[in-house]
Formats: structure tokens, sequence, C-alpha cells
């Protein structure tokens, strides 16, 4: 495959990401992308490889790309292909994701921050507090937190 060739193929590419609303990864990107993956197991990478590899992941976010595939080679000694990469940014998305729902409700004040405390009797009696007015809330017996006829 000549270079004019790849280029026409990952233009094509580029143009199937953006229909589907997506934003395509650069060229460049993908083939710093797939050079990482190399150093660790030297696999073999021509055009036609760089080409396969975009086809499959073109439309992800570099920089989640790359956390993706250190996160494969951390925690999986499986040889890496796009599906390991793909499924590894969903974890990553869903992460973050999850952080920013977090970080919004601790800047609203529906989540206080820890309070760290060594008093084991005052853990106990708050502890049994929030038990307690949880059972209230839910209109159980805040004692035996059985149903109230």
């Amino acid at each position: 495959m000549t270079v004019q060739q790849l280029l026409t193929a990952v233009d094509g590419l580029q143009g199937e990401i953006l229909r589907q609303g997506g934003t395509p990864m650069s060229l460049a990107n993908m083939q710093a992308l797939v050079s990482k993956i190399q150093l660790d197991d030297s696999r073999q990478v021509d055009r036609l490889v760089l080409l396969g590899w975009y086809e499959k992941l073109g439309d992800l976010n570099f920089e989640e790309a790359r956390d993706a595939v250190l996160m494969h080679r951390k925690e999986s000694p499986d040889y890496l292909q796009a599906a390991h990469v793909r499924a590894n940014v969903k974890l990553i998305r869903k992460d973050r994701a999850r952080s920013a729902r977090v970080d919004a409700a601790k800047s609203r004040g529906a989540i206080e921050p820890r309070r760290i405390t060594l008093d084991k009797a005052k853990f106990e009696a708050d502890t049994l507090a929030s038990i307690r007015s949880h059972r209230i809330a839910r209109g159980v017996d805040p004692d035996t937190g059985k149903a109230v006829d």
C-alpha cells in the first residue's frame, strides 16, 4: 500500500467517523499509539497494520486510548488487541464520569467531607443515630428495623 492509498483510506475512515458524530483521532496520534503498543510486544507494524488499528480505534480520544493501553499493560499479560483498548476506554470513561458526579455532589453539599475520628464511642453513637434516622425515614420501627403495622 502506498502512502497515498493509506491517506485516502484514512480520509474515508475519518469521514465515516464524522458522519457518525465522532471526533476522529489523527493518523499521527494513531501511529504514536501503535508505536507505544509495539514497544511492549515487538509486533510488526506496517501501513496496513496501522490502517487496521485506525479502522478499529480511530474514533477514540487519543489520551483515553493511550491510558487504556497502559491500563492493559499493567493489568494483563494478554496480547493486546483493539477490543482490549475499547473495553478499557469504557472503564476509564465510566470512572471519570463517576468522579465527576461525586465532585459535583460534594460541591453542592450533597456529600459531606469525610470526618476522621478516633473516638469509638462517638462513632458507634453516630452510626446508631444514622441507622435510626434512616429507619424512621423508611417508616419502619427505629429500634428493630421491622415494618410497623
